[in-house]
C-alpha cells in the first residue's frame, strides 16, 4: 500500500506513525507540509458555500470535545474555525484534482487496508482526512462504496504524493 519494497522502508514507516513531536505524529507533519507545500505554489480560490459546509462540519467535530466550551469563550473562536475549515476544503480540492490529474485509482485491496488503519488508534495516524461518519445518532450505519473508495483515494494520493517529494 505505501509501496515498501524492503524492512528498512518499513521501519521508516513505522517510525513515522510512532514518533511524536509536539503531540502531533511525524506522519501528520509530513503531510500537513506536503499539503503546504502544494497549497503555497498552487493558489486557488475555494467557493464561500464549500468552506461554510467544511466549517459546519468542523464545528460539527468539535462539539463532541469535552473542552468546546473553553474553546468557544476565546476571542478569535470563529475566526480560526473559519480558517481550518478553509484550509481543509482547499486541501481536498487539492487532493481530488491530482487524483483525477494523476489517474489514481482504488482497489479493494486499497479499501481493505484502509479499513484495517481505522481498527486501532495508533493506527489512525496514518490517515490525515477525516473518514466517512459510520455513526448516526449513536447507532452504526452502512457505509457505502462509493463512499468509502472516495475516502481512500484521498489517502492513496496524499501517500502518492509523500513518496513523490520524498524521494531522494
Amino acid at each position: 500500500h505505501f509501496k515498501l519494497k524492503t524492512n528498512k522502508d518499513m521501519m521508516r514507516k513505522l517510525i513515522e506513525v510512532f514518533s511524536y513531536r509536539n503531540d502531533i505524529s511525524q506522519r501528520r507533519a509530513m503531510a500537513e507540509d506536503s499539503l503546504a507545500l502544494l497549497l503555497a505554489r498552487h493558489s486557488f480560490s475555494v467557493p464561500n458555500h464549500l468552506v461554510l459546509r467544511q466549517q459546519k462540519a468542523v464545528l460539527n467535530r468539535i462539539k463532541t470535545n469535552s473542552d468546546y466550551h473553553v474553546y468557544r469563550m476565546q476571542r478569535d473562536f470563529k475566526e480560526r474555525v473559519f480558517q481550518l475549515a478553509q484550509k481543509q476544503a482547499k486541501e481536498t480540492i487539492l487532493i481530488d484534482q491530482i487524483a483525477y490529474a494523476e489517474n489514481l485509482q482504488v482497489t479493494r485491496q486499497d479499501i481493505e487496508c484502509y479499513l484495517n488503519l481505522t481498527k486501532r488508534p495508533r493506527m489512525k495516524e496514518f490517515i490525515y482526512f477525516d473518514p466517512p461518519i459510520s455513526k448516526v445518532d449513536g447507532k452504526e450505519m452502512p457505509l457505502s462504496e462509493e463512499e468509502m473508495k472516495h475516502a481512500c483515494l484521498r489517502e492513496k494520493t496524499l501517500n502518492y504524493i509523500i513518496y513523490h517529494l520524498t524521494q531522494e
